[in-house]
């Protein structure tokens, strides 16, 4: 349900990316394919990458439990290097 709901609804969560990136809620809601839609959405095409790399962290590390963690974290890996998310070294290094 949940992906169903993100990807019908990905180009209004990208206009309101600010409040996204920040919600615990979608973070501990938003599931692996509904992440990958709005990350797929061309409006987030013009969104800051540290930003949604730093969303993307946030949203791994709102995992309830090792269950919902490791396939979260391996998800993680492989959004970080989709096209959407540019100079993933770069932004490691400002991350930490």
């Amino acid at each position: 349900m949940n992906e169903v709901l993100i990807g019908a609804f990905a180009h209004l969560e990208a206009m309101n990316w600010e409040m996204f990136r920040i919600s615990r809620l979608f973070h501990l809601t938003t599931d692996i394919k509904g992440m990958m839609s709005l990350l797929g959405c061309p409006r987030m095409f013009q969104k800051s990458a540290k930003l949604k790399v730093k969303a993307l962290l946030e949203w791994r590390n709102a995992s309830r439990d090792d269950k919902e963690r490791t396939p979260r974290t391996t998800a993680f890996r492989d959004m970080i290097s989709l096209p959407v998310i540019q100079d993933t070294p770069d932004l490691i290094k400002d991350l930490f």
